[in-house]
């Protein structure tokens, strides 16, 4: 009795260590072998807006449940890392970044370990589970396995083209055709919205991310998305999932959490209109009252001669310096233009009066041109050009007298 007990036992832990050592194997050969039961299901994920920079934006994934193959695990393209703790590391974290060389990858997580996340941050998750036939459900995966194998997990993240939510749309649509084409299964709402006017509603909220945001994007994002691009956000890939004909077999609330406000904004004393119209109602008030005592505060040009210069070579560098493609282009150089940085040494040169009465016109043409113009401004920087055109006007205006005496 005892050593038949015995045995029993350890033929369990066996038993145990050998489905062990089998996940162990699968993992290491990026579990492509994996055939998946008639029961296997597969599932896109939603999941709503953080309050994070990187995670404002919603998430997706997807969900691969068997229960045969004791299988629910979920593929997340969304992996990046900040690097370690040493300056050396967030330094090339921060260069990285900057010049949108920012590798992302794809991982694997336990659906539980999944849900668990989301929960603590109290973010809803949304399920879709996918009609697929038998043998695109195991096309699907195979080709999620191989995407994970350590030579091509990894991605180079682009906000609008190449996300977590893209990457989701091109993986289903490799398994099972084209399912939206190239303008989208359903127009569910209007096509004539751009990348900026997608973006806006989820940011609105805070008004300096919003000015900064629109401010670095250059004339690509501009541009009329078609369905199928606005499908670089969670939410709008949920829609049209959603509404293509017979992708979706179900779909449900996974976990119910209080909804974060999207399209929404509160007035704020503190928003930049309101500080950039104070401040230009200072500046006006102060170069009138120069003007009718015939002086020229010239610190007052140097300060925004530096400031819209330092900006235009950030704008510069963003076009010619990264890979960022949304930020090239940047129509916002008419106003910050980067040769400002160098013309403020040279305020009180009377060959620089025709420099200053160019920028001067540029600025009058943001103007003139607000509606017209290939780029959309943010209505925050209309009291700040207003300010640069003044000031330019009346620098102008100055080194014009100087010339006539």
């Amino acid at each position: 009795m005892f050593p038949s007990k015995m045995f029993s036992i350890s033929k369990s832990k066996y038993s145990i260590c050998l489905f062990v050592l089998s996940i162990f194997l699968c993992l290491q050969q990026g579990i492509a072998q994996v055939v998946l039961s008639n029961q296997a299901e597969i599932s896109v994920l939603t999941c709503s807006k953080g309050d994070d920079l990187y995670n404002t934006f919603g998430h997706t994934g997807i969900r691969l449940e068997d229960e045969l193959n004791n299988l629910d695990i979920v593929f997340n393209y969304g992996m990046f890392s900040f690097g370690g703790s040493s300056w050396r590391d967030q330094t090339e974290f921060g260069v990285k970044f900057a010049r949108g060389k920012l590798e992302y990858w794809l991982g694997i997580q336990s659906f539980k370990s999944f849900m668990r996340s989301y929960e603590k941050q109290e973010r809803w998750v949304y399920a879709q589970v996918l009609n697929l036939a038998p043998s695109q459900k195991q096309h699907l995966a195979n080709a999620l396995f191989v995407n994970y194998e350590p030579e091509n997990r990894a991605y180079q993240y682009d906000f609008f083209f190449d996300n977590c939510s893209s990457r989701v749309r091109d993986m289903i649509e490799s398994a099972v055709g084209s399912v939206f084409g190239d303008q989208g299964a359903a127009i569910y709402e209007p096509t004539d919205q751009s990348f900026i006017d997608l973006i806006d509603p989820y940011i609105v909220h805070s008004p300096w991310l919003d000015l900064g945001m629109d401010v670095m994007l250059g004339l690509p994002s501009s541009r009329k998305a078609s369905n199928y691009e606005f499908m670089f956000l969670p939410y709008h890939l949920k829609e049209q999932f959603s509404y293509a004909e017979g992708l979706v077999k179900e779909e449900y609330m996974l976990l119910d959490m209080p909804d974060r406000t999207i399209g929404q904004s509160s007035f704020s004393w503190k928003s930049p209109i309101m500080l950039f119209s104070l401040l230009f109602i200072i500046v006006a008030a102060v170069s009138y009252r120069n003007w009718k005592k015939s002086v020229h505060w010239f610190f007052l040009d140097r300060l925004f001669l530096f400031v819209s210069g330092l900006m235009g070579c950030l704008f510069l560098f963003m076009w010619f310096g990264t890979d960022h493609l949304p930020a090239h282009a940047n129509l916002n150089m008419f106003w910050a233009f980067p040769l400002n940085i160098l013309a403020l040494f040279f305020v009180k040169n009377k060959k620089w009066q025709i420099y200053f009465k160019l920028v001067a016109g540029l600025c009058g043409f943001i103007f003139l041109a607000w509606f017209l113009n290939p780029q959309q401004y943010h209505y925050s920087i209309l009291p700040l050009v207003a300010m640069l055109l003044i000031r330019h006007l009346k620098l102008a205006d100055f080194i014009d007298k100087q010339i006539a005496q």
